[in-house]
């Protein structure tokens, strides 16, 4: 995923997103503090088990590995018990599906049944964070989302506002020339400006009616 990011930082502190975490039944209690980032790894894809989503959420720090497993393990019960995620099932697959046929381009994986997935519940939930952090950072929302998918010569981005994919479109043709000149090759790029696409799922169960789209062509020799 290629991000345009338009946060203003310097209205954003860790208190503030602490305090958002705590408005959303997440915190201050330090056993369950990473549940955030449970719920952030969760909307992306689907996990085997409860070791590989402790893995992942360790990956980032292993100097702290034992602290962070102890937090993390029990930021994913937490997480079960409050119903935000759960082990999916036949019926969770087949509405993820049914979302994933109705437009071209994800910001998410396809769930695996029996995996470790967000519920509509846990889904809403992240969301309603993320927008809050949105709303205090002086940001549109979802206006750092640009979702980039490669096909066979071609690339097609996709996001929420028309400028924000205009930037992504921009930085993603000048790093394709950038790209093949320095090693020698020719590339010929064409591209389309973003033009309005219809809906869109910017995050698992989250659907937009509107959208814009933007799509890279080129030839390599």
């Amino acid at each position: 995923m290629v991000d345009v990011n338009h946060t203003n930082q310097e209205n954003f502190d860790m208190e503030q997103y602490y305090r958002i975490l705590e408005n959303n039944q997440i915190g201050p209690d330090p056993n369950t503090k990473r549940s955030d980032v449970v719920l952030e790894l969760v909307n992306s894809e689907s996990f085997e088990s409860k070791q590989r989503l402790l893995d992942m959420m360790d990956d980032d720090d292993s100097r702290n590995y034992e602290r962070y497993s102890n937090y993390g393990s029990h930021s994913i019960d937490y997480c079960f018990k409050k119903g935000w995620i759960k082990y999916l099932t036949k019926e969770d697959i087949e509405f993820d599906q049914a979302c994933f046929n109705e437009c071209i381009l994800h910001t998410f994986s396809p769930y695996v049944e029996n995996h470790i997935g967000l519920t509509r519940e846990g889904a809403g939930l992240y969301n309603n964070i993320e927008l809050q952090i949105d709303q205090v950072c002086g940001r549109n929302p979802y206006g750092d989302i640009v979702q980039y998918t490669s096909f066979e010569n071609s690339h097609k981005l996709q996001g929420l506002y028309a400028d924000v994919v205009k930037m992504s479109l921009d930085k993603t043709v000048n790093s394709l020339r950038y790209q093949y000149q320095k090693s020698g090759r020719n590339i010929d790029v064409s591209y389309i400006d973003p033009y309005e696409a219809g809906h869109w799922y910017p995050r698992r169960y989250i659907k937009l009616d509107k959208s814009y789209r933007a799509d890279i062509f080129y030839k390599i020799w």
